[in-house]
């Protein structure tokens, strides 16, 4: 399990009795199948399936015996735009695309809450249970967050993002705003520092190196950036890491 205020990750054994949790929770199925029981039905997500489970929902698991599955427990602070959108628990299929998504972000030795609101969106803007005006929004800003993450080691800006999808910057800006509580600038900030983090610890390029691959236009402003959402200076968190 993986637990931070933002996502706790269950794996492995997934069967349990009626339960209720505050979170918004995402079962999504790799291989095999779970039934998921409410109080007055039941429906089975199986292979490349996922479902979504709203707070204080009253439910169980039972998964078969090579069931292969994942529960993302989202908090509150994360879901309650979209929770409220949404009227009932029903699957739905995740796109290759997403699979692929998910399982770049989940390959990160720790994640962040910005990795969880994306990994929040990009399950949500799968399901056909929100209306059209909802599902939009979150179309735009799946695509957006997983070509900032493919991208993230060139130098791309609000402009470029704006160009890229034919978006209004302050439309750009009002949808990170309204729909992560983050601007746009900061969450690529914060991909960027997260994965000059991981290049810190796992090899033996230097400060000024890292600064560059991960999109920095200079060590001056790797630094700066880095001080702000790590606490610490580059080198100084290698020291503390090691």
């Amino acid at each position: 399990m993986m637990n931070d205020s933002h996502l706790m990750l269950r794996c492995g054994d997934l069967n349990c009795p009626y339960h209720i949790n505050p979170q918004l929770e995402v079962l999504y199925v790799k291989n095999g199948s779970i039934t998921v029981s409410y109080e007055n039905r039941q429906i089975t997500v199986s292979s490349g399936e996922a479902t979504i489970v709203l707070p204080y929902s009253i439910h169980g698991f039972e998964a078969d015996s090579k069931c292969d599955a994942m529960v993302f427990m989202f908090s509150n602070t994360i879901a309650e735009v979209i929770s409220a959108n949404i009227g009932f628990e029903n699957k739905f299929v995740i796109s290759d695309e997403t699979a692929a998504f998910v399982e770049h972000i989940l390959e990160k030795q720790n994640l962040n809450p910005i990795d969880a609101k994306a990994l929040f969106y990009a399950f949500v803007c799968e399901s056909p249970h929100i209306n059209s005006e909802e599902q939009t929004k979150n179309e735009h800003l799946r695509s957006i967050v997983e070509w900032i993450y493919k991208n993230i080691g060139e130098k791309i800006t609000l402009d470029d993002a704006s160009k890229e999808f034919g978006i209004s910057k302050r439309s750009l800006t009002s949808l990170f705003k309204n729909r992560l509580t983050i601007t746009f600038n900061d969450f690529l900030s914060g991909i960027r520092v997260e994965k000059a983090k991981n290049m810190l610890l796992k090899n033996e390029l230097t400060i000024t190196q890292i600064a560059y691959e991960c999109g920095f236009g200079s060590v001056r402003n790797f630094n700066r950036v880095f001080l702000r959402f790590a606490k610490c200076n580059p080198g100084e968190y290698k020291k503390l890491m090691k």
